[in-house]
C-alpha cells in the first residue's frame, strides 16, 4: 500500500475515537435535550452557540492553519521551531484582545435591545468563545506534531465533560440553555492549563517577534482563513437565522435536530480523512517529488469514497426511523432535510481533496474566494426560497452551496495539480450502497417498530453486506485485504488481552 498511505489510514484508525465517542455521546444527549427544551428553547440554544461558533472560529482560524502548514517547514530547526510557537501564541493573545474588544463594544449595545434574559448570555459567549480559541490552536499543534493520542484524549474530554455538565447544570439546577455553555466552558477551563503544558511547554516568549518575515508569511497565509470560516460558518449555520427572520425559534429547533444527526454520522469519515491527511500531505509536500504528491490524493479520495458513501446513502434510507428513535414526536417532521444534509457533507468531503492542493501551494486567497462566492449564493437563495418551501429549502440550498464549492475546486485546482478521481472505486461503491439499501429496506419492514437496538442491528448487517458487495466487486487489491486481516487480528488481541 505504500508507507504514506498506511500512515494516513493508520491516523485515520487513531482519529476515530476524537470523533466517534463525542458523537456516540452527542447522539445519547439529544433525546435528553430536545426532551427537556422544547423546540422554540432548543432553536434559541442553537441561535446562541451559531454566534460563539462564529467568533471563535474567525478568531483561531488564521492562527491554526498556518500552525498547521508550516510546522514541518520550521520544525526541523530548533531556534525556528521556538520562534514559531512563541510567534502562534502571540498572535492568540492579539486575536483574544481583539475578540474581547469587539465583544465588549457590541455587547454593550446589544442589551439595549435584546430580552432581559439575554444580558449575561453575551458574556457567557465571550467566555466560551476565548476558551475554545485557545483549545482548537492548542489542539491545532498536537495535530500538526501527530501526537493523535493526545489529541484524541482533550477532544473526548471537552466533549464528554462539557455535555454532561451541562445536562447536569439544565436537569438538577434550572439553569436553563446557560446551562449548557456552562458546561462546555468547566470541561475547557479544568484542563487548559495542561493543555497549554502539552501543546506548547515551556516557549520563549522573548523569541518570535510578531515584525518579522516569519510572522508575514503566517498572517499572509492565514488570514483569508477568517473570512474562510466565516463564509463556511454562514453556510452552515446563518440557514437558522434567517429560518428565525421568516418563522419561529420553533422550526430553527426542528431544522437543527435532523441537521446535526445527519451531519454528524457523515461528517464522521470527513473529519478522521482531514485529520489524518493533512499533516502528512504538508510533509509530504516539502521532502517528495509532484507524483507522489498525485497518487497521495487519489489514494487518500478512494479511501474516502469507500466509507463516505455508504454513510450517505444509509442516512438517506433511515432518515425517518433514526429520527423517531433519537428524539421526541416534535421533532420528527424534520427528517425529509436529512438526505440534502448527507449528501452535501458527502461533497464537502471531496472537496476538502481538491482543496488540499490549493493548500499545498498556499493559495489560500483562491480558496477564500470559492467559499466566499458560495456562501454568498447560499445567503440570497435562503432569502428568496425559504419563505417559498420553508426551512426544508435551506437544506437544499446548502446542497446546491457544496456542489459549486466542489466543481469550482475541481475546476482551479487544476491549474496547480492535476490528479485522477476514482471513478471506478465511486461506481463500486455506489453500486454497493444500493444493494445495502435494499437489505436495509428488507429488514426494517420485517422488524416492524423499530427501536435502537435493531436499528444498530440494521445498520451492521447493512455495513456487513456492503463491505461483501465491494469485494465480490473486486474492489479491494491483495495487500489491502491483508492490512485489513492484521487490523481485525489486532482489535480482537486487545479484547482478548482486555
Amino acid at each position: 500500500m505504500g508507507a504514506i498511505n498506511t500512515t494516513i489510514l493508520k491516523d485515520a484508525w487513531k482519529y476515530l475515537p476524537a470523533y466517534i465517542i463525542p458523537s456516540f455521546v452527542g447522539f445519547i444527549a439529544i433525546p435528553i435535550v430536545t426532551r427537556l427544551f422544547t423546540t422554540h428553547e432548543y432553536g434559541q440554544f442553537m441561535l446562541v452557540i451559531a454566534v460563539s461558533t462564529v467568533a471563535t472560529v474567525i478568531s483561531s482560524a488564521w492562527v491554526n492553519a498556518p500552525l498547521v502548514r508550516f510546522w514541518s517547514v520550521y520544525s526541523k530547526n530548533t531556534e525556528e521551531k521556538e520562534a514559531f510557537l512563541a510567534i502562534v501564541i502571540k498572535l492568540l493573545l492579539v486575536a483574544g484582545f481583539a475578540l474581547s474588544l469587539i465583544f465588549v463594544v457590541t455587547g454593550t449595545f446589544a442589551v439595549k435591545w435584546l430580552p432581559q434574559r439575554f444580558h449575561n448570555i453575551i458574556w457567557i459567549i465571550l467566555s466560551l468563545s476565548l476558551c475554545d480559541m485557545f483549545w482548537r490552536v492548542a489542539c491545532g499543534k498536537l495535530r500538526a506534531t501527530r501526537e493523535i493520542g493526545q489529541y484524541v484524549w482533550f477532544t473526548i474530554w471537552y466533549s464528554v465533560v462539557g455535555i454532561t455538565t451541562g445536562i447536569l447544570l439544565v436537569a438538577f439546577f434550572s439553569f436553563g440553555i446557560e446551562g449548557l455553555l456552562f458546561g462546555r466552558i468547566f470541561s475547557m477551563v479544568l484542563m487548559i492549563g495542561f493543555l497549554r503544558k502539552k501543546a506548547f511547554g515551556d516557549v520563549d516568549m522573548k523569541r518570535g517577534k510578531l515584525a518579522s518575515e516569519m510572522t508575514l508569511k503566517m498572517i499572509k497565509y492565514g488570514a483569508p482563513f477568517a473570512i474562510i470560516d466565516l463564509a463556511t460558518w454562514i453556510i452552515n449555520l446563518s440557514d437558522r437565522y434567517i429560518i428565525r427572520f421568516y418563522y419561529d425559534s420553533a422550526k430553527v429547533g426542528l431544522y437543527s435536530a435532523n441537521y446535526g444527526i445527519a451531519e454528524k454520522i457523515v461528517y464522521l469519515v470527513v473529519f478522521v480523512f482531514v485529520m489524518a491527511e493533512s499533516p502528512v500531505a504538508f510533509g509530504k509536500w516539502e521532502s517528495s517529488p509532484v507524483e507522489e504528491n498525485k497518487k497521495l490524493s487519489e489514494k487518500v479520495t478512494r479511501y474516502y469514497i469507500v466509507f463516505a458513501v455508504p454513510l450517505t446513502i444509509g442516512i438517506s434510507v433511515l432518515a425517518k426511523p433514526l429520527i423517531s428513535v433519537l428524539t421526541p414526536a416534535g421533532y420528527r417532521s424534520g427528517y425529509v432535510i436529512m438526505p440534502f444534509v448527507a449528501v452535501s457533507i458527502l461533497l464537502l468531503g471531496v472537496f476538502h481533496r481538491y482543496y488540499n492542493v490549493l493548500a499545498l501551494h498556499k493559495r489560500t486567497r483562491v480558496y477564500m474566494y470559492i467559499v466566499s462566492g458560495a456562501c454568498i449564493a447560499n445567503i440570497v437563495m435562503n432569502f428568496i426560497f425559504v419563505p417559498l418551501w420553508g426551512y426544508t429549502a435551506a437544506a437544499k440550498t446548502t446542497l446546491f452551496s457544496y456542489s459549486a464549492m466542489l466543481v469550482l475546486s475541481i475546476v482551479i485546482s487544476r491549474r496547480y495539480m492535476v490528479w485522477n478521481f476514482p471513478f471506478r472505486s465511486l461506481a463500486r461503491s455506489c453500486i454497493a450502497s444500493a444493494i445495502m439499501s435494499l437489505v436495509v429496506i428488507f429488514c426494517g419492514n420485517i422488524c416492524g417498530n423499530i427501536d435502537m437496538i435493531k436499528l444498530f442491528s440494521i445498520g451492521l448487517v447493512g455495513s456487513g453486506v456492503y463491505f461483501l458487495s465491494l469485494y465480490l466487486l473486486s474492489e479491494f487489491n491483495e495487500q489491502e485485504k491483508e492490512y485489513a486481516l492484521n487490523l481485525l487480528k489486532d482489535v480482537l488481541r486487545i479484547k482478548a488481552s482486555g
